[in-house]
């Protein structure tokens, strides 16, 4: 129901060229118009229309769609995306506005920004102070994120990931590479090999030493005007980044700062990751270049930076909210409450107080929560807000066992908000139904709620609870076969629908869901009841053994012998039936 509301969700901090009014759009994503679709290596970005802005643009990336039944790859993603949202307000780094959701797809919200340094670079070498500028920014955008959050790894720093704004440069991407490594490892991106650092190539992983390696083949491209080395293949790559040295030009008569950034360029290439200096001593050793060498453009630079760092830093404190939401939406609650527990008592919004309930109740600190809901419901809050906070009140005393309390809310208030919102409030309600014992309740809140929304999977599987409960087994096999024909890649809801087949009878569509599931990551210990009681009345004992093995090599006796009573008591439920 909560997603980012993009506004202006930049603020003031970036001062981009505006988008020429009425373009044509090429199609449609959620609430977005598309103006373009850019694809590279594993990812996809759409340049949309601002919903709230048609002059202005935002870009949502995310991975191809060839990767959506990848679980590999929605987790990397996911998870890097997590340190993306924890890095915004730093300077230099490229800002996201939030997480979106857009039909069960993740996409990354942030400014649409068409310039790049490889933009730069195909016009040849830059001059001394935009080098440095460059470098000093650069620099200064990695040893920020280092400061946040500690040993953090771009791994992907490459002309193409920084961006050119008016304001100042922006690196991108922070950890997205990873969810190439992590989905598809055989696969060569070859618009990184030019940066990629030597021990990368006889495979050790990124680190902050080859970013180091990457940040100072971008420096010697700034200088020289080409890049350290020219190769075809990924062998004569890795040999050139491992054992070459790259030819040492001069730079042009006079230009000194050049010199020097070239120098460190050097520094930065050192074959060897232990020679390679750190991102604070490069910013430390170009605050000295500007001052001993061009006191006042070093003094214009830092001008720029300091700005940019407090519009940023005020731009996050406004961002603070889809932060929040973003990271709860992640499943990410202590990061959430840890960002929540950072904000001043006073700079609490109604937002906000809702979120601190949220992110408490999340945590399993209902009590706690409760408080923080009703202090927000004792604010003058607008009807979207007033409703969600009401939701996750309702949700809270659900998860307290205050069930009738709860009930109440949700039967208010079905009969106050929009037409778009009844399905969340109709599944909501229907899970209280569920928890508290009334699973007639629960089929008669939701029937005709799923069957006026299908393609809302959460209504069908609930549904598809109730009537497991209801013992009602092949109309519950029913509504989850609907839940998964709108979203076939949810491995939960494939084992819901597997132990019903199981109940039923049906071990050949039982074993389909269970494989499904498989694919799609969930290998869980009830996926593994599940399988071995499936393999069992299959007669499959070679897989039973196999089965068995796993859980032996990875779980305690006691829990051996739990999982097996499980699976003896489902294998005789479904032979007495």
């Amino acid at each position: 129901m909560n997603h980012p509301t993009p506004g202006n969700p930049f603020g003031d901090a970036l001062q981009l060229p505006p988008r020429s009014a009425g373009a044509r759009h090429i199609g449609i994503l959620g609430d977005y118009r598309i103006l373009e679709i850019r694809r590279g290596g594993m990812g996809e970005v759409y340049i949309c229309t601002n919903p709230d802005d048609e002059a202005s643009a935002l870009a949502l990336k995310t991975f191809q769609k060839r990767l959506f039944f990848h679980p590999a790859a929605r987790h990397a993603f996911v998870r890097e995306v997590t340190i993306w949202l924890r890095l915004c307000g730093e300077p230099h780094i490229m800002p996201v506005a939030g997480l979106e959701y857009i039909k069960d797809q993740p996409f990354v919200l942030m400014p649409a920004i068409d310039i790049s340094l490889r933009d730069l670079f195909d016009d040849g070498p830059l001059s001394g102070m935009d080098v440095l500028r460059l470098a000093f920014e650069t620099a200064v955008a990695m040893k920020a994120a280092e400061v946040r959050l500690g040993q953090i790894v771009h791994g992907d720093l490459k002309p193409e990931n920084i961006l050119v704004t008016p304001a100042g440069l922006l690196v991108s991407d922070f950890g997205l590479a990873r969810v190439v490594a992590e989905s598809e490892p055989d696969l060569e991106l070859e618009g990184t090999w030019a940066y990629r650092a030597p021990e990368c190539w006889v495979g050790s992983p990124t680190s902050i030493a080859s970013d180091l390696y990457a940040y100072g083949a971008i420096m010697y491209e700034a200088v020289v005007g080409r890049r350290p080395f020219s190769e075809v293949t990924p062998d004569k790559w890795a040999r050139a980044h491992r054992y070459d040295l790259p030819p040492r030009p001069s730079p042009p008569p006079g230009d000194a700062v050049s010199a020097k950034i070239l120098e460190l360029a050097f520094r930065c290439l050192a074959k060897d990751p232990n020679d390679r200096p750190g991102f604070g001593v490069l910013v430390s050793d170009l605050r000295s270049i500007m001052k001993s060498l061009d006191p006042v453009g070093g003094l214009m630079v830092l001008m720029e930076s300091t700005q940019m760092r407090e519009a940023f830093q005020e731009m996050r404190a406004q961002a603070i909210p889809n932060l929040v939401q973003s990271l709860l939406d992640l499943d990410e609650y202590d990061l959430a409450l840890a960002e929540l527990q950072a904000v001043p008592d006073e700079a609490m919004t109604d937002r906000l107080l809702r979120l601190r309930g949220d992110a408490l109740s999340l945590t399993e600190q209902d009590e706690e929560a409760i408080t923080w809901f009703e202090r927000a419901l004792e604010r003058n809050l607008d009807e979207a807000e007033r409703i969600d906070c009401l939701s996750s009140y309702a949700l809270s005393l659900k998860r307290l066992g205050r069930f009738d309390d709860a009930i109440s809310i949700y039967r208010q208030l079905i009969g106050e908000v929009p037409d778009d919102a009844l399905p969340f409030i109709h599944n909501n309600l229907a899970t209280v139904y569920l928890e508290s014992g009334q699973p007639e309740q629960a089929v008669s809140t939701l029937i005709n709620a799923s069957r006026a929304n299908p393609r809302q999977p959460a209504l069908w599987a609930n549904l598809g609870k109730a009537y497991a409960q209801l013992d009602q087994l092949e109309k519950a096999a029913h509504a989850y076969r609907r839940a998964l024909a709108a979203a076939p890649h949810r491995g939960d809801i494939q084992l819901l629908l597997a132990r019903v087949a199981l109940r039923l009878g049906w071990a050949a569509e039982a074993e389909d869901a269970i494989q499904a599931a498989y694919d799609q990551g969930h290998n869980s210990r009830q996926w593994l009841v599940l399988a071995q009681a499936c393999s069992r009345l299959l007669g499959r004992a070679d897989h039973v053994a196999e089965l068995v093995a796993f859980a032996r090599r990875y779980l305690t006796p006691a829990q051996v012998a739990e999982l097996e009573a499980e699976v003896e008591a489902l294998v005789q439920e479904v032979r007495s039936r």
